[in-house]
């Protein structure tokens, strides 16, 4: 009997690849074969970005080709009015795959698994009466999709008699499944792809999960790929679950897997949000190579994630079930593998040593290692350090005895037949007013059709509109408050706000910006969050921020774009010219959401302004434009602290409100963040008009006044006497005037709190960062003056023990206002091939002028004719280049996370085989970047680049 199932499993074998073209069988067995994969594209024609078109045209940029696309279910939008126009939306998915088929991308073909919403009568593809559709029909029956020599792929469909088309796997799939794996090969990868998980997710999950998960405990060759989670929030997207990792596959059941599984990919982004779009892991690209196969995913830019996974599925000893056992410990943000160990039946093991992972903590393992039965997996697991909210504008409090409605039409703000815009429109509030009531007021005074114009219906248990503002969407309009969604028969608040969508087609998620009034002076920057809202697993809502582009205008008819985006959580600093109210509107950049809106009134500024001095181990800042912080002005307010002005200068200049932090502890303020640099310790000190003593950070200030900061990341070295300063912050002289300053440090008398100064002596003196003969005197004095009229920053020379005094001098008619920095940078990543591979490097173009870091290119030369080694020597800030040695590296290079870091002229000096090469050099957060044609003389390599293609070798 056995013997005719090996014959009959040999027959489809065979038969399946006869029905597969181009099949290269006869390929070396150390050839490494690629096979890519994702799930939930949810594709929309009327969204600008096709994700799977970007996801497959950036994968090209890492591999040549790849043998199979398999794409794990859900292809079509859930927002499709028909199953004809979501089989449309699933053709545009082929459409796009094929091309790449065309292109030689693709060599053998696509695989199709049907999802849930190929299934759904409404919402989907109502499969059941479209199976006969054109589209429907390329979808792969269950089975072997793909066999070769080296691997098989098996197809596990969604259910058509699965309840609701819910999520389970139903006992005569599995027990084809079963059939099929009795005598399928177990030394190659068999890949099995699905649409639903075998772990449970919030209210998600898998019927009969369990019976699948024990036959796949018998076959260490599976690879189990799934989809249809697709929220951040699910722990199990960007991972791989190796033998010995354990799942829960129900409430309160835990089930220990011998295979390997992993997430396909969620190509989604769009239509679910920030959820979706948070998940990096966009697709899957697996490399089989024999027996061992890598698994890495690729997020939308084709860069690959920091988790990767390779696994032998050759290497059977988590199946075995004698002792000693093996433990297997495994690092849960990268996923390498930290120590394997054999343990005797009821011993425990050791934990290894964990890694360090910037931005995450170490909050512990999955599961315990005490007295071990059985062949485990025990997983590091990491928490992301929670980033600070950034302290917002204050909300302008609403009047009570109004509710205040905000209404979006096809995503954006509108105005009403008065003209007045439905922003925060006020209506008077009487007890009891529902939010119907509210809604259907203003429909009264400001739709063209009065209240004919809205309904409401409660079909789901709780009220929603059926239409709004004309409209009668297929899906419902939901009424939300900032925190939530409401029910449309809620009775609502005084002074409340209310915030609707109206759209027809047009589906997208409603929007705000925060706070939604509020008020400021012309000059001042303030803070504010574009969001929208977010559903939840629970179908609760919350709200989350989103990259928008920030218009702003005196009325809707006006707006205008600022040139301002949003960050990555949605914050955005914007300030002023002029008084007036003004409209604040926030639109997606992707068109995924609607557009938000705020109100901002603007009053005259008293012409109050205090100024700053910010150094970081002992070095000038710039803002995000490239002003110098010296002698720095920030528009003043009454009752203005230290706090409000420090908060509001980083949010304007430095880009993060919360990057500024202090807080007062005996008698003393301890800087816990400046400028980037944090450390609850203390990082920086603060100086009010070269004050004797310490400050509070809630001093308030006065018009006039100058604020020194110095923030230092080496706390030991800078411990005592750190911060340096002269007597004289600001100065106006003639041209040929001489003016004498006096510099000093001081360091702070724990036994009178007060500050004790000395001299800082024999000071080297700089104007506009460059050196000059000028010195200071045993008294810590120098007499300068200047024969040309301009704005001059005069900084002194720092110590091992002291930061670095600021002084502004305007000469004759030398300008006011804030001083640049000088030449202007643009940043970009380019491809450039080296021997043949595709390297991305950080380039900053500088007057016309490529920029490359040294190390970046010393790492990529390595093994050519061109190599050469970096050292740096810290006691001469010299550079140490040796042709011909091999470069080591020393973490950080060929990354490409330089956008947005500070910029200035190179003080190091460079020095190749011996000789000093005086080259013009830039550093770059902390790196050197030099003109790539000058490298390309130096260390004897051809370098060509190409306008055309934006590409160089």
């Amino acid at each position: 009997m056995a013997l005719r199932k090996k014959l009959s499993l040999l027959l489809i074998l065979i038969l399946v690849l006869s029905l597969f073209s181009g099949l290269n069988v006869s390929a070396a067995q150390g050839d490494i074969v690629y096979l890519a994969f994702t799930s939930d594209v949810h594709y929309d024609t009327a969204y600008q970005q096709n994700n799977l078109d970007l996801w497959l045209n950036n994968l090209q940029n890492t591999v040549e080709a790849i043998d199979y696309l398999g794409i794990c279910g859900d292809l079509g939008s859930a927002y499709a009015q028909t199953p004809e126009l979501y089989w449309d939306y699933v053709q545009g998915v082929m459409d796009t795959v094929d091309n790449y088929m065309t292109a030689g991308f693709i060599k053998k073909g696509t695989i199709y698994t049907l999802g849930n919403h190929e299934w759904y009568p409404s919402a989907g593809g109502d499969f059941a009466n479209y199976h006969d559709h054109p589209t429907a029909k390329q979808l792969n029956p269950n089975g072997i999709a793909a066999a070769t020599e080296k691997y098989i792929i098996y197809n596990f469909n969604a259910a058509a008699t699965a309840q609701n088309f819910a999520q389970d796997f139903l006992e005569e799939d599995i027990a084809a499944l079963a059939e099929f794996l009795q005598d399928a090969p177990t030394d190659i990868p068999i890949i099995i792809m699905t649409h639903f998980p075998l772990h449970s997710f919030s209210a998600r999950s898998s019927s009969n999960a369990e019976l699948l998960v024990e036959l796949l405990n018998n076959h260490p060759n599976v690879i189990f790929l799934w989809g249809h989670n697709h929220s951040v929030n699910d722990p199990h997207y960007d991972q791989v679950f190796i033998a010995g990792d354990l799942l829960e596959v129900k409430d309160d059941m835990n089930m220990d897997i011998y295979f390997t599984y992993a997430a396909a990919g969620c190509m989604a982004d769009s239509e679910y949000n920030i959820q979706s779009a948070s998940i990096k892991g966009k697709g899957l690209l697996l490399a089989i190579a024999g027996s061992k196969v890598s698994f890495t995913y690729y997020d939308l830019e084709g860069k690959p994630l920091t988790f990767t996974a390779e696994v032998d599925l050759t290497e059977t000893d988590m199946t075995s079930h004698d002792s000693p056992f093996t433990v297997k410990f495994k690092d849960g943000y990268d996923g390498t593998i930290l120590a394997v160990q054999k343990i005797k039946h009821g011993e425990s093991a050791t934990p290894p040593e964990v890694k360090e992972h910037t931005g995450y903590n170490f909050s512990g393992w999955n599961r315990d290692f005490s007295e071990i039965t059985k062949n485990i997996t025990v997983t590091a697991l990491y928490e992301a350090e929670p980033e600070a909210e950034e302290p917002l504008a204050q909300a302008m409090e609403l009047e009570q005895n109004y509710v205040y409605l905000s209404l979006a039409v096809e995503g954006e703000p509108v105005s009403g037949t008065s003209g007045k815009p439905i922003i925060l429109y006020p209506l008077p509030w009487q007890e009891g007013m529902s939010v119907v009531d509210a809604v259907t007021k203003l429909h009264e005074l400001e739709y063209k059709d009065g209240k004919e114009g809205v309904a409401a219906d409660n079909p789901y248990g709780f009220y929603l509109f059926t239409k709004i503002w004309g409209y009668e969407p297929l899906f419902n309009a939901l009424a939300f408050d900032s925190k939530n969604y409401v029910d449309a028969a809620q009775v609502t608040t005084g002074g409340e706000v209310y915030y609707l969508h109206a759209y027809d087609t047009n589906w997208l998620p409603t929007s705000f910006v925060m706070p939604a009034k509020t008020k400021t002076v012309t000059g001042k920057y303030i803070t504010m969050q574009a969001q929208t809202m977010n559903m939840n697993p629970d179908y609760s809502y919350t709200p989350l921020g989103f990259v928008a582009d920030i218009y702003i205008g005196t009325d809707l008819e006006n707006l205008a774009p600022s040139g301002i985006k949003t960050d990555e959580r949605g914050y955005f600093t914007i300030s002023f010219d002029h008084p007036g109210t003004y409209y604040v509107v926030a639109k997606s950049t992707t068109g995924n959401y609607a557009a938000g809106a705020a109100i901002v009134e603007v009053s005259e500024n008293t012409g109050q302004y205090v100024y700053i001095n910010l150094t970081v181990d002992g070095e000038v800042m710039t803002d995000k434009d490239g002003n110098y912080i010296a002698y720095y002005p920030v528009v003043l307010e009454p009752g203005d602290t230290i706090n409000d002005i420090l908060t509001e200068l980083h949010a304007s200049a430095y880009g993060r409100g919360s990057a500024w932090k202090a807080y007062d502890s005996g008698g003393f303020t301890f800087v816990a963040a400046v400028w980037g640099l944090e450390n609850e310790n203390n990082c920086g000190n603060i100086y009010l008009n070269n004050s004797p003593a310490p400050v509070s950070a809630t001093t308030v200030l006065q018009d006039g006044d100058v604020l020194d900061i110095n923030g230092y990341s080496d706390f030991t070295t800078f411990a005592h006497y750190r911060a340096a300063m002269f007597d004289k912050k600001y100065a106006e002289i003639d041209v040929g005037e001489e003016i004498t300053l006096t510099a000093w440090r001081a360091g702070l008398n724990l036994e009178t709190f007060t500050y004790d100064t000395k001299p800082n002596q024999f000071t080297p003196i700089y104007i506009d960062f460059k050196p000059t003969d000028y010195l200071t005197d045993n008294n810590g004095q120098v007499t300068i003056s200047f024969n040309k009229p301009g704005t001059y920053i005069v900084t002194g020379g720092t110590t091992p023990s002291s930061t670095s005094p600021v002084c502004v001098i305007k000469v004759g008619d030398g300008g006011d206002g804030k001083l640049k920095a000088g030449q202007k940078a643009t940043f970009s990543l380019q491809s450039l091939t080296v021997h043949g591979t595709e390297i991305m490097f950080a380039i900053y173009n500088i007057d016309g002028h490529d920029y490359i870091k040294l190390r970046d290119l010393a790492l990529a030369l390595n093994h050519t004719r061109s190599q050469f080694s970096v050292t740096f020597d810290e006691t001469t800030q010299t550079i140490l280049c040796t042709t011909g040695e091999i470069y080591t590296a020393i973490g950080g290079e060929l990354t490409t996370e330089n956008e947005g870091k500070r910029i200035k002229p190179s003080t190091h000096k460079l020095v190749v085989d011996g000789k000093t090469v005086p080259l013009p050099a830039y550093n770059i957060g902390g790196n050197n970047f030099f003109r790539l044609n000058d490298l390309a003389q130096i260390f004897n390599f051809a370098y060509t680049y190409s306008e055309a293609t934006g590409t160089g070798q």
